[in-house]
Formats: structure tokens, sequence, C-alpha cells
């Protein structure tokens, strides 16, 4: 996740090497359009060749990414990178879920993936911070060049990894024809469609909230983000358990229901306490809803397509993502008055996810 993360929060700044700030919605979607687009792809896979490959696919191609920004001279350059370095999201989360789900009992499950949710909340608190102070006090080229380092110790500690699906087959060329088999599990289509409308919020955080939160006094942009994720991880010490013992899908709502809460607040924002008690508001809601929703989509999966079932809601999540921030990116277009417009109409659209909860039964 850091080495996702690292250059999250300056990619306002480095935008303005090639053009203006208000490509900053685009920058985001295209890296989510990558990762859309390798969803289809990846589920699959990792119930075929097994979850470690897919885990090392993803994981290569983000340490290659990090160095390539350091030749991109132009912003033509600037978005089929994004787009490359997206792709690597599509495959290292699908593998890394359902690895763990794998090897974890199901009546812990929802344990289990908090706690991976913390190691990658950790990894994304720390890597923006850390892109910040370095982007600061050195360069963009060194920010971008510890991120593909931390791509590269990934990639080691991965290939260390045993293989947890059973009689895994070889790969060949034809799994990856859009005919041959599944693309998306219909089993998971109510977790897709509650997971679009929950995380369009986050691609409006993330495209917008950098310049916000620097106008209401955070030094380091990533601040913020850190703020958001320090108490998102907190969160998941107790959503986790709780995913095992209560209604998965109420206990969704009531997350959505805290992120509304905290975008209304964003919303309204006039000062650093302000947007930082709405950060910590937010950040509890992700802690509450990831791994709710990751144990919610296993227990509605088919046996033997666990993986295609994650792979399918993760498609929602990185469709809301993109939504959020080319929206958001529209909106704002440089101009910061409007943020507080696009805040709103995230609030909207996660109060539309609550409602839409509703009815849905919670296991399979």
């Amino acid at each position: 996740m850091m080495s996702f993360t690292t250059p999250l929060a300056e990619l306002t700044d480095y935008i303005e090497l090639f053009s203006s700030k208000s490509w900053i919605g685009v920058v985001i979607a295209m890296f989510t359009a990558g990762a859309l687009l390798s969803r289809f792809f990846s589920g699959r896979m990792a119930d075929r060749i097994g979850r470690v490959p897919v885990m090392m696919i993803g994981t290569l191609v983000t340490a290659i990414s990090g160095c390539l920004y350091v030749f991109t001279t132009t912003m033509g350059l600037l978005l089929l990178l994004r787009f490359f370095h997206g792709l690597s999201t599509g495959w290292r989360p699908v593998g890394t879920t359902a690895y763990l789900s794998d090897i974890i009992p199901t009546n812990r499950r929802g344990e289990a993936l908090g706690f991976l949710g913390i190691a990658g909340s950790t990894g994304s608190a720390i890597g923006p911070w850390v892109g910040s102070i370095i982007k600061e006090e050195y360069s963009f080229e060194l920010m971008f060049v510890v991120a593909s380092l931390f791509g590269v110790v990934a990639l080691l500690l991965t290939a260390l990894l045993p293989e947890s699906l059973e009689n895994p087959e070889k790969f060949k060329w034809k799994f990856l024809k859009l005919s041959d088999g599944d693309l998306v599990a219909k089993s998971a289509y109510p977790a897709l469609i509650a997971i679009t409308l929950d995380t369009y919020s986050f691609g409006t955080i993330l495209t917008v909230s950098p310049d916000f939160v620097s106008e209401l006094g955070y030094s380091y942009k990533g601040g913020f983000l850190l703020v958001v994720v320090l108490s998102s991880i907190v969160s998941r010490f107790f959503s986790g358990r709780a995913a095992d013992k209560m209604n998965k899908v109420k206990l969704l709502q009531a997350g959505i229901l805290l992120s509304v809460l905290s975008l209304v607040l964003m919303g309204f924002s006039h000062s650093f306490e302000m947007i930082t008690l709405a950060g910590v508001i937010y950040g509890i809601s992700i802690g509450v809803t990831r791994p709710t929703i990751f144990a919610w989509t296993a227990d509605l999966a088919v046996k033997g397509k666990l993986a295609l079932a994650l792979s399918t809601m993760l498609i929602g999540l990185e469709l809301g993502i993109f939504l959020g921030a080319f929206v958001s990116g529209l909106i704002f277009n440089g101009d910061i008055s409007q943020i507080y417009l696009s805040y709103w109409i995230a609030a909207g659209v996660s109060l539309s996810a609550a409602v839409y909860l509703r009815g849905k039964r919670s296991l399979a």
C-alpha cells in the first residue's frame, strides 16, 4: 500500500508541471480505470492459477510504475502511466483477500479481513505522509523512486508465500480471453452496487481534499489522509469482529451513515479543527464498511468462485472511486469555492447506498 499511496497527496502539484490542477480528476480516474479493467481478469485468474501469482503481478506493476514517473514529461504520458499503474490495484488486492479467506476459518473471516485492512491502512497512512515530506524537503523524483522501492520490497516478501489454492492450474494465454470463463460473479451484485455508491465519496476526497485541507491549515497535504487512515485503523480493531457476530448488512449501513455525516461536515468546514473532525469520522466509517463488505461478499460467493466474487465487488469499488474523482474534478476545476458542493453530492450518493441495502440478506 505504501507503494500505491506515497505519491497520492502530491499529485495535484505534480500535474502543474505539465498543465493545470483542473486535470486532477482525470488523473485520479485514469488510475481507477486501469484497476477497473484488470478486475475482469484478476478474479478468475486467482481461482485458476493461484492467489500468489496474481499478487505478484500486481506488485510487479506498481514497482515498475514508481520509476516510470521520473521519466514522464507530458500530460499524455502521465495519463497513460496512471492507467498502467492502476492495473496493479486490480490484481494485488484480489489475490491478497482471496489468500486470506482461504487460510482463515469462516467464522473469523471478518476479524481477519479487519486486520488485513489495518495493515493496508497503515501503509495508506504512512505513504502519503512520507511522500509529502520527501517532495517538500527533496524532490518529486526521489518521492517516486522511494515508492518504487516499497513495491520491490513487497514483491520479494510476496514471493516467499506458499500457495493457498488447492490444485492450481498452469497459466495458459487463453485464460485472458473474454470468452474463457465468467468475467463477474452474479452472487456479488448486491455488494458491487453498494460499494459503488459508497466509494464515490472516496474518489471525491482523493481528488479535492489535498488542496482544500491545505487552505485550512495542513502544512503537508498528506496529513489529512493520515488522519483518515489512522482513525480507520482504530475502528478496524473492533469492526472486523463485529462483522463475524452481527448482521453484516446492518453493520454496513451503520458505517455508510457515518460517512454521510462526515461528508456533510466537510461541506460545512471552515477551520482546521472541523475538517479534522470530519476526517476522523470518515476514517471510522471506512474502518467499519471495508472489512464488512469484504466478509459479506465472501459469504455470498459460490463455492470455487471466491476470488471471482471478490473481484466483482472490487469492480464496484473502482467504479465508485472513478466516478467520484471524475465528477468532483469537473466541479472543482481549480476553484476552491466549488469543493463544498462536491462533498454534499458525495454525501447524497453515500446515503443512497444505505437506502439500497434495506432488506438485503446478510448471508448466502
